[in-house]
Parts: structure tokens; sequence; C-alpha cells
């Protein structure tokens, strides 16, 4: 058996180790600890200095990009959306003052926003389905719904993809107004349109023409909402069912988000989950362009150049965010008006002068040979010609 004599010498042993540990930390290990840990503070405290006066910095450099971005587009858009015919969709929850940017960008570049349909929270709320339902299912009948982004019966959203396009069922003329009507006293959509554009063919009446191209402000829903929030999936769906009807009615349609220039989110928790959707799902980006940095110069800049893309049959996703294939899509040459003459930047034709001295003059390809020809180029009275750069 264990003698009680080994318990007492046990605990006498961790008493003994407990003291010398409690002298030696009072003494010079805490002095060499303390002073270990206040440098890796003092560490710490400069890196943070340091990444923040790097963060500074790279906000003042964005600033000064934006500003140039701001000063060039428009000159880059100029005539761009000249004499066309713009309809906007508002998402629940989109930023109104995205509304007057857009309005903006629009009308720099020579189109006209001629209606502004918002889409009510009623729209996509999933108490509302029930009403949603019946209300497709009855205005079916007067538009030419295309099919559904998922089922096979008629939803909202493609019902008012044909509204919006001004589809008519065929036979049917002149009835998509009628369900227009009858969406906005159910209360999912609210549309505004320019009091000041009339119809040419019958003056002083509102005209009730599809728009040219249309569109969408995306908000309010992030992808974290939809993987928190019970009515998230819902939403998400309504707000899909209809961006891809659109695409199905052959409607130019460009989807701006924003935020994406706003803040830094690696994990795209805070991203738009319309526009996240969109790209993931190849059918519906072939069909739909998408701008996911509508808040800033860069991203109205994309959106104008994206409805012209759309306008000639063409799609691109566009922003900073994940899925952009680029920032925005080539600026593309400008356009000419109805008697031939390009708009935008003036292209001079070489000043043709007599060839300067000491020269042979300019060969088939244009060069000046012999030992005085100038280098580098000159102003127009040294230099032999002088050419403009597209």
């Amino acid at each position: 058996m264990i003698d009680f004599r080994y318990h007492i010498v046990s605990l006498v042993a961790v008493f003994l180790a407990l003291a010398v540990g409690i002298v030696l930390g009072a003494g010079p290990l805490r002095e060499e600890l303390g002073t270990t840990l206040e440098g890796q503070v003092s560490e710490l405290r400069d890196e943070r200095a340091l990444l923040r006066a790097e963060l500074d910095d790279t906000k003042a450099r964005d600033q000064l990009k934006d500003g140039m971005v701001a000063i060039l587009t428009p000159a880059a858009t100029a005539d761009r959306l000249t004499d066309t015919r713009i309809g906007i969709v508002m998402l629940p929850g989109a930023d109104r003052n995205m509304l007057g940017s857009v309005n903006d960008s629009v009308v720099r570049s020579g189109g006209e926003v001629v209606s502004t349909t918002w889409f009510r929270n009623e729209a996509e709320d999933p108490e509302q389905a029930a009403t949603r339902h019946e209300a497709a299912v009855e205005l079916a009948g007067l538009v030419d719904d295309p099919e559904p982004h998922e089922g096979s019966e008629p939803t909202l959203g493609t019902v008012l993809a044909a509204v919006l396009a001004g589809a008519d069922e065929p036979g049917q003329v002149g009835q998509w107004p009628i369900a227009e009507q009858r969406l906005e006293e159910l209360n999912f959509i609210e549309v505004d349109r320019d009091a000041d554009v009339s119809n040419e063919a019958v003056p002083g009446t509102p005209d009730l023409r599809a728009p040219d191209a249309l569109v969408v402000v995306s908000g309010g829903l992030s992808q974290a909402a939809v993987e928190s929030d019970e009515k998230g999936p819902a939403q998400l769906t309504a707000r899909m069912d209809l961006v891809a009807a659109l695409g199905a009615v052959d409607l130019p349609t460009v989807v701006v988000g924003y935020g994406t220039e706003s803040f830094h989110d690696p994990d795209d928790l805070a991203a738009d989950a319309l526009i996240q959707e969109i790209r993931k799902e190849g059918s519906v980006a072939d069909l739909v362009s998408t701008v996911d940095n509508g808040e800033s110069a860069t991203g109205q800049a994309a959106l104008v150049l994206s409805v012209g893309q759309a306008l000639k049959g063409e799609v691109g996703q566009w922003g900073v965010g994940a899925g952009a294939e680029g920032v925005g899509p080539p600026v593309p040459a400008a356009r000419s008006t109805d008697d031939g003459a390009p708009t935008g930047p003036v292209i001079y034709p070489p000043v043709e002068t007599d060839p300067p001295i000491g020269t042979d003059g300019p060969d088939e390809t244009g060069a000046t040979t012999g030992s005085d020809a100038p280098v580098g180029g000159g102003s127009l009275g040294d230099s032999a010609t002088a050419t403009a750069t597209p």
C-alpha cells in the first residue's frame, strides 16, 4: 500500500513548485515577458497605422480615378442612346438615388426616359403568393407572356414582362394596357410615365409604346438576406422570374446594382443577390446584361454602353463584383448622323506641306527620309505632316 507520507510529499512538492513559479513570474520572467509583449503590441500598432495610411492613400487614388472617369464619361457616352426610349423598373428596396443617376446618364447620352415602373413589395411577398397566382392566370389571356423561369403556369413576372414589352396576345390588340391597369389596382406595380412625352400619332395623348430598352434597378436584397431571411428565397425567385421573362420577350434589358465599390466584401454576402443569381444561371445571363457598380462613375458609363450593346443584341456582365467579365464594354466607334458625319471628337485629316529641307518627301509608307527629317514631330509649321489618331 502507498504510505500516507507520499501524499504529504506530493502536496509539498506542488506547493513548492507553485511558489517558485510565483517568485519567478514576479521577478525576471515577468520583466522579460512584459518587454516581449510590449514589443509585439508596438509592432501591431505600427502595422495598423501603416495599413490605415495605405488604405487612405488607395481611397484617395480611387477618388482621383473616379473623377477622371466622370470627366471622360460624357465624351465616351455622348449620343450613344440618341432617339432611344428607355424604361426603368425599380425593384423593392432599390436606392431612389440610383433612379436619378440612371435618368441623368440616359439623358446625357441622348436617350429619353419614357416610363418608370415600381415593382412593389406585394409583388414578391410570400404571403401574397395566392393573389399573385390568381392575377397571373387571369391576365395571361390578355398578353403574350413567355414561359416562366420555373414551373409551367403563368406568373406575375411573365405577365409584367409582356406588359412592359407591350406584347398583346394574338387577336387581343390593345389589351396589355388593361393588364397593366389591373396590376396597379392590385398594388403590385406603380407606373409613372413622362407627361412631356406624347403620342406623335395622336398629339396630346400619352405615348404608350413599349420602350426600346429597359433598365432594371436592383437592390434591397443581399446574398446574406437570401441565406438568413425566411422571405429571401421567395423574393429572389420573384425577381429572377421577372428578369428571365424580360429576356424571353426580347426586350433589351440591363440590370444595374450597386455597392461593390462602396464596401470590401470578400465573401460576397453583401453583394446584390439578383445580379449574383443572373450570373450563375447561364440561360438568363445569355439574354440579360448586368452592371454591379452603378453607384460609381465607372458603373454609370458601363450602364450606358451596356444598353447600347443590348440594342444590338449583345449582352455582357460588367463591374467589379464576382462573375463580372470586365469593368465595362469596349467603347464603340462614334455613331454617325443622318448625313453620314460622325459624332464625337473631330478627326482632322493630314496637313499637306512642302517637304522640309533636307528630305526627299514622304515615301509610300508616309514616312519622311533624309538627314534633316524632323524627329518626334513638331508644330504644323515645321513638320511634313500632322495627323490625328482616331
